[in-house]
């Protein structure tokens, strides 16, 4: 029987029998991934704009030094298309990645952007071919999918697309993990009265004797 006296459970409220104290740490999880994909998308922007340069800047000084080179079978016109080909894609590719790790990561603090952050965390492996932060990307991708796979991190995603701010969905999935529904708002009491019936009742021992 439930009691008619207590308060009233809000919307999307998440029972402690719904999660795990595991999905409440992996909520918990979810900025710091977002603060890791940030950083790493800053980095790799930054590479990307260097890739950029090489594609017209390098080749352009292979082009004047290519008499020089001895390219073997292949043309220095080929030589050169391929270098312009190699660093231009893996420019546009790294440049692409970052602004979407940047922009998935900045969501993660509001639990929004999740789709932006999966492509990111897959796609950004192809950072690697760059030979620049590799080991980072590859385990930033391992650690960031096995927390947006996690039940309870889709739950939150899905609470924030319904206006739920993100400290709430914290807050509520910490007090589901450890068996406690959200407090909620004290009032504030009036200032104590005596009532009648609280005063102390007249046994008569104060009486006078008559005389």
């Amino acid at each position: 029987m439930s009691n008619p006296y207590a308060t009233p459970e809000p919307a999307n409220y998440v029972s402690p029998d719904a999660v795990r104290a595991k999905d409440a740490s992996m909520v918990n999880q979810v900025h710091v991934v977002g603060i890791l994909q940030i950083v790493l998308g800053a980095l790799e922007l930054f590479m990307g704009a260097g890739l950029f340069i090489a594609a017209f800047f390098v080749t352009a000084a292979f082009a004047d030094i290519s008499a020089e080179v001895d390219t073997g079978e292949l043309p220095p016109e080929s030589v050169m298309m391929g270098m312009q080909a190699y660093y231009g894609i893996a420019g546009g590719l790294t440049s692409l990645m970052a602004v979407l790790r940047i922009i998935g990561g900045v969501g993660s603090f509001w639990f929004r952007g999740r789709i932006w952050m999966l492509v990111s965390l897959i796609g950004g492996l192809a950072s690697i071919l760059t030979c620049y932060c590799g080991p980072f990307s590859l385990g930033l991708a391992i650690y960031g999918l096995i927390v947006m796979f996690n039940p309870g991190v889709k739950q939150a995603y899905r609470m924030a697309a319904e206006g739920i701010p993100a400290s709430e969905i914290r807050h509520r999935f910490m007090s589901a993990a450890y068996g406690q529904n959200p407090a909620p708002p004290m009032e504030n009491p009036g200032p104590a009265t005596n009532s009648p019936d609280s005063a102390a009742p007249n046994d008569g021992g104060s009486q006078e004797p008559d005389s």
